[in-house]
C-alpha cells in the first residue's frame, strides 16, 4: 500500500492533467492552468526544478523509468492552487505541514500567500500550459 501513495504522488502529471479533463466536462468554473515548476516545504526546495533542468528534458524527453525533478499542480485563472498529489506526498512522509485537522484531507488548495503563511507552502511556478508534459514524457499521447 505505502508504494501506491508514493506512485500516486509521482504522478503529479497524469493526476492534474486528468483533473482539468474533468474540470473541462463540467464547464462549471474557470478553467485552471496545468502548472510546472517547484514547491518549497518551510523554506527547503522539494524537487530541486530548475529552467534547465525543464528545458533539457523538453529537449530530450524523459527515458521510461526517468522521473524529472519538477511538481505539477493546477492554477485558477484567481491564483488559487489546487494540488492533489503534494499532500499525499507529504503525508505519506509524515510531514504535518497539511494536516486540517478539521477536514483530515490531503488536497492542497487555497492562495499561495495562504499557504505560504499556514502551511509553510511556497509554490514556485517555471511553466503554465499542459504541453511541456507530452513534449518531455511526463505523459504519452493516446489515441481514443
Amino acid at each position: 500500500m505505502a508504494t501506491s501513495f508514493r506512485g500516486f504522488s509521482a504522478q503529479c502529471g497524469a493526476v492534474h492533467f486528468c483533473a482539468i479533463q474533468q474540470i473541462y466536462s463540467t464547464r462549471e468554473i474557470d478553467m485552471p492552468y496545468v502548472t510546472i515548476g517547484d514547491v518549497l516545504v518551510r523554506g527547503k526546495p522539494r524537487y530541486g526544478a530548475s529552467y534547465q533542468k525543464l528545458k533539457q528534458a523538453k529537449r530530450h524527453g524523459l527515458g521510461k523509468n526517468e522521473n524529472i525533478d519538477c511538481h505539477v499542480w493546477l492554477t485558477f485563472p484567481d491564483m488559487t492552487i489546487f494540488d492533489l498529489t503534494l499532500g499525499v506526498g507529504l503525508a505519506y512522509e509524515r510531514e504535518k505541514v497539511l494536516v486540517d485537522e478539521q477536514k483530515d484531507c490531503c488536497v492542497i488548495w487555497g492562495k499561495p500567500e495562504e499557504l505560504l503563511k499556514k502551511n509553510g507552502l511556497d509554490y514556485r511556478p517555471y511553466l503554465v500550459g499542459h504541453l511541456f508534459l507530452f513534449q518531455s514524457g511526463m505523459l504519452e499521447p493516446t489515441i481514443l
